[in-house]
């Protein structure tokens, strides 16, 4: 990013920002699980800062649009259910279907240019994610529920590596 090589974009690191917090905190209300709290929580931290960070790089000029603001509201209503009902499962799936939906400016930009979204950070965290699971399921006091955010991580941050290898030709032909 500071090379001027990629640019992330803003709006699916601020929502992942968010939704990331808020993972931590629905984990920690059904689990004490210090191997997912953990990852969880340096996630939030790694995100805060790249959002930090791209916010910096482009001096406050950042622009939301409708489906990332939808995304958000879902992920508020993960929060309210949990609190609501309580229900600590409730909270993790319709969270995890606000992180699924929070990919998506990701995604357009990777796909429009690969060069865009770095490889290395992303496949860093695509193994960040696979030990996480080989730890949980050593554990032998995890449950299914233990497994969903982990793995949810896992295949959307895999998804953003494989995309990120593409080489894009001239007229947008890819090979």
């Amino acid at each position: 990013m500071f090379k001027g090589k990629s640019m992330p974009v803003f709006t699916g690191w601020a929502l992942f920002t968010i939704i990331t917090i808020v993972n931590v905190v629905i984990n920690l209300s059904f689990t004490a699980k210090w191997t997912t709290t953990l990852l969880l929580a340096t996630d939030w931290l790694i995100c805060t800062g790249t959002s930090a960070l791209i916010i910096m790089w482009m001096k406050g000029n950042v622009s939301i649009d409708k489906r990332d603001k939808q995304v958000a509201v879902i992920s508020a209503l993960a929060v309210m259910l949990w609190i609501a009902f309580k229900n600590s499962a409730v909270g993790v799936w319709l969270n995890q279907i606000a992180y699924s939906l929070a990919f998506i400016p990701t995604f357009r930009n990777v796909r429009r240019n690969p060069s865009d979204e770095p490889t290395r950070p992303w496949l860093v965290w695509t193994f960040a994610f696979i030990l996480d699971i080989v730890a949980l399921k050593l554990d032998l006091t995890s449950v299914g529920l233990d497994f969903v955010a982990p793995s949810v991580c896992l295949v959307w941050h895999a998804t953003v590596t494989l995309l990120s290898l593409r080489k894009v030709k001239p007229f947008g032909l890819e090979y």
